[in-house]
């Protein structure tokens, strides 16, 4: 088995549209708001609330198991939707992708806030994102598992054997919902922890 857990802000690529930001542990706000400038540079290391419009962050993390064959992965984050303030009511679809595969859309019901997240800072805003839901998502020799509901037969055979596995969240601009994302870390929202993968593997 092999477990890791990616810090938010350290994802290898981007491409999002604005309205979008960074923020670190304290609330500050790495860059601007207007332009997505943080997104390429060092700082977004620090990020531990990250949100846009619509687009796309991508994780690269080791799949570095040799003569094995892999049976399952999981993963799991802190997500909700995004807009001005917040809207507990304000739909988004949320795609998630493996090794350039869709793997499955998860739609959130809306952007939360209301009252504090019970890990964000004390100087984040009230009338701001509070919190998120933790999305889980499995892929084994059955199908794929979008909080323990089955969502696809696809089956983990479709993850062909590379040096490293490439992650990716966002929002098609041509989806259903184009209500953005908003994405916590370990120091922001209810949960505290960044993105988690276990993956399982089995003898050939």
């Amino acid at each position: 088995s092999f477990y890791t857990e990616l810090p938010i802000g350290s994802f290898s690529l981007s491409d999002i549209a604005a309205p979008c930001g960074i923020a670190d542990a304290d609330g500050n706000l790495l860059g601007s708001e207007s332009f997505p400038d943080a997104f390429y540079g060092f700082s977004h290391h620090r990020g531990e609330i990250i949100w846009f419009s619509h687009g796309y962050l991508e994780y690269h993390f080791p799949n570095s198991v040799k003569n094995k064959i892999l049976m399952r992965i999981q993963f799991s984050l802190e997500i909700c939707s995004e807009c001005a303030n917040y809207n507990n009511s304000f739909k988004s679809n949320i795609t998630f992708w493996l090794n350039d595969k869709e793997v499955c859309t998860y739609t959130s019901p809306g952007d939360f806030g209301g009252r504090r997240g019970t890990y964000t800072p004390p100087s984040w805003s009230l009338t701001s994102t509070q919190f998120g839901m933790l999305v889980q998502v499995r892929i084994d020799e059955n199908g794929i598992w979008l909080n323990d509901r089955k969502v696809d037969d696809s089956t983990i055979a479709f993850l062909t054997r590379e040096k490293f596995l490439r992650f990716r969240l966002g929002v098609k601009e041509d989806a259903k919902y184009v209500g953005g994302l908003n994405l916590f870390g370990k120091n922001f929202g209810d949960f505290p922890q960044g993105i988690r993968f276990s993956l399982d593997y089995k003898n050939p």
